[in-house]
């Protein structure tokens, strides 16, 4: 009785084993194996004597309850009563069990339809990120692009606005005119000389 209370725990171990289970990769010594399947049998033995006994109880109870109810007593009247709340327990435990498992099965629909949402999300927000990274990037480039042409038209015009100062300067000088003392002829030369 001892040895079998210290051993009840690992009942369920054991008792799930298959052959295979048994074909461990460090093999166990001859001696523990041999244990191991004693204990096994030991209770599985014990397991069926347990259920052996429950069924020949029930069988029993069954039989006692038949010859009350076919006797009209007040005992009989009782366990008539017993048996018919029993029974409306049980109808009600089932009724109960049904909806508990509609509910599990409406919360794994639940679940799923939220994975897959969180899913469609998180699908839709790497999405956003990429659209709008794209449009950051064509945005710079289209920036640079007008930056750098507007620097090709500045300098271009820098240049031609320098070739026609240069121009206008040498033909005021080519034309030997005393430009010094023409106020109007001066200012336009100290201006150009100034801007360029």
């Amino acid at each position: 009785s001892n040895i079998l209370h210290q051993v009840l725990p690992f009942h369920n171990i054991f008792c799930n084993l298959t052959e295979e289970d048994y074909n461990f990769s460090n093999p166990v010594s001859e001696a523990e194996q041999d244990i191991t399947e004693a204990v096994i049998e030991l209770y599985t033995a014990k397991i069926q004597h347990q259920k052996t006994s429950l069924t020949l109880q029930r069988a029993q109870v069954a039989c006692t309850i038949s010859e009350k109810v076919v006797k009209e007593d007040k005992q009989t009247e009782t366990i008539k009563e017993t048996v018919n709340h029993t029974l409306l327990l049980c109808s009600q435990i089932l009724k109960l069990q049904e909806e508990c498992n509609k509910l599990r099965s409406q919360v794994r629909e639940v679940r799923k339809e939220r994975l897959i949402l969180k899913k469609d999300s998180l699908m839709n927000v790497e999405e956003i990120r990429k659209v709008s990274k794209m449009k950051e990037e064509k945005v710079q480039s289209m920036e640079s692009e007008v930056l750098k042409r507007g620097q090709e038209y500045l300098e271009k015009y820098l240049h031609m606005a320098a070739l026609t100062g240069n121009v206008f300067q040498g033909l005021i000088l080519g034309s030997n005119v005393n430009w010094a003392t023409d106020p109007h002829l001066r200012e336009i030369i100290l201006q150009l000389e100034k801007n360029f």
